[in-house]
């Protein structure tokens, strides 16, 4: 398949990433239904182009402003800016060769137009003879390190203030890689072995992740798990390990009254029904409308029958009366754990967005934990690597609070968290091959 099918797609998808904050994923949709692209080795290599360009955006621009001026750079249309990003992309991080180097401008030129792109064509020829190595020579070493792990700047600072040197290092080029993806077998579908079974009859290897029931690791697939009749059949629900060990450490019984809150796209919620046999009660809040309806094809393809949506905004009032034995809120966060699937946040992601999510998240856990009966458990998780969303926010939290204590976290797969919380837990990609992950367990006392 060539390259000219699919670069008005990874194109258009960068420009609305641009222009309307999506991520790489509803880009792509996006761009797709508007050029009525519909091949899959299309859509294939458009998003590998998207997703690998969108990863390097730093040291993309960097080469850019090299040989062409900011202001003349952000002064292009988006599709002239992103078709640059691509080509150099695809000539100074592939090390394409020359002929591709002119193929890519011809398709560019019937893409784009030849007004357009001649504009830039002298800045073409000149990226072509830079050197990385010479680039990075006359850098900081913290500029280097941003600029071959592909970071910004204060977030490199930001990382090696948190975890150190070494191990910040092992974190960003972990953040490089894909991700590895997990399984939950639903028992609400069958025993373990049988379902098992029916998944590797359809050309799947499964591997038994240590400690963590219900949980498999891929090994390899001959087709896209979501294409397979197991996957349609809810026999399995793709979910990364660390979410589930935020609902296995809510320790659900069948009977109990629990509180999911921000609860779709539905993986907690089913995680918790299959716990509870579908016996007891299930409470999941959601504020997205779009999202409500997605949680509930989900339950339907899961087998969960034990739970109710409940539409309403976490910030502000929760419209429920009664005591939970169980609340988990797993609120809206900066995603700083889980930069390996979405490239795109580090670009956008600054300590002010920090802030704001950490007062979102603290109004979320106020109100959640009103929810709690006593001796009732608040599980706080976030996909975040951040202190301020997570240890400071507990902190803060737990100093209003005198109630509510940390208490013991089972399974404790990942290392204790920071600021004298060693009874909370946090996962890094880099070390627990799962995304980088907080979880906080507090008792309700009295």
């Amino acid at each position: 398949m060539s390259l000219s099918e699919a670069l008005p797609l990874a194109i258009e998808a960068l420009s609305w990433m641009e222009s309307e904050g999506l991520n790489e994923k509803t880009a792509i949709t996006k761009a797709s239904k508007q050029l009525n692209i519909r091949k899959t080795e299309t859509l294939k290599l458009s998003y590998m182009i998207v997703f690998e360009t969108i990863k390097r955006k730093n040291f993309i621009d960097e080469i850019i402003f090299i040989e062409l001026p900011k202001e003349t750079f952000f002064a292009l249309n988006f599709g002239v800016k992103n078709f640059l990003r691509i080509y150099v992309y695809w000539m100074k991080f592939r090390r394409s060769s020359i002929k591709e180097a002119l193929s890519l401008v011809k398709c560019g030129r019937e893409i784009l137009g030849w007004k357009n792109l001649n504009k830039i064509e002298l800045s073409l020829g000149k990226i072509l003879s830079l050197n990385l190595k010479e680039i990075l020579k006359y850098k900081s070493e913290e500029e280097r390190i941003a600029l071959k792990t592909f970071h910004p700047k204060w977030f490199i600072n930001y990382c090696i203030k948190l975890m150190g040197k070494p191990q910040a290092l092992k974190f960003f080029e972990a953040n490089l890689k894909f991700k590895r993806t997990y399984l939950r077998l639903n028992t609400l579908k069958g025993n373990e072995e049988d379902l098992k079974k029916k998944i590797e009859d359809e050309g799947v290897k499964l591997e038994k992740v240590k400690d963590l029931p219900y949980i498999y690791s891929l090994k390899k697939t001959e087709k896209p798990l979501i294409k397979l009749e197991a996957y349609t059949n809810g026999l399995f629900y793709i979910q990364d390990k660390s979410s589930c060990l935020a609902v296995l450490t809510a320790n659900p019984k069948p009977g109990d009254i629990v509180v999911d809150a921000c609860a779709a796209p539905g993986g907690k919620t089913s995680f918790l029904a299959q716990l509870m046999n579908n016996k007891g009660r299930i409470y999941s809040l959601e504020y997205s409308k779009e999202r409500a309806k997605f949680w509930l094809m989900e339950m339907k393809r899961m087998n969960v029958k034990n739970s109710i949506m409940i539409l309403c905004d976490l910030t502000k009032h929760i419209p429920l009366r009664m005591k939970a034995d169980i609340v988990i809120l797993d609120p809206p966060c900066t995603g700083t754990g889980t930069l390996m699937k979405n490239p795109c946040m580090k670009w956008r992601i600054t300590p002010l967005l920090i802030k704001k999510f950490q007062n979102i998240q603290f109004k979320m856990l106020e109100n959640c934990s009103k929810l709690v009966k006593v001796n009732g458990v608040l599980i706080y998780s976030t996909c975040s690597i951040t202190l301020e969303e997570n240890e400071v926010l507990i902190e803060k939290f737990l100093k209003l609070n005198p109630n509510f204590k940390l208490d013991l976290i089972k399974p404790f797969i990942g290392l204790p968290g920071f600021r004298n919380q060693s009874l909370c837990e946090r996962l890094y990609p880099h070390l627990h091959e799962s995304e980088g992950f907080f979880i906080a367990k507090m008792k309700k006392e009295f």
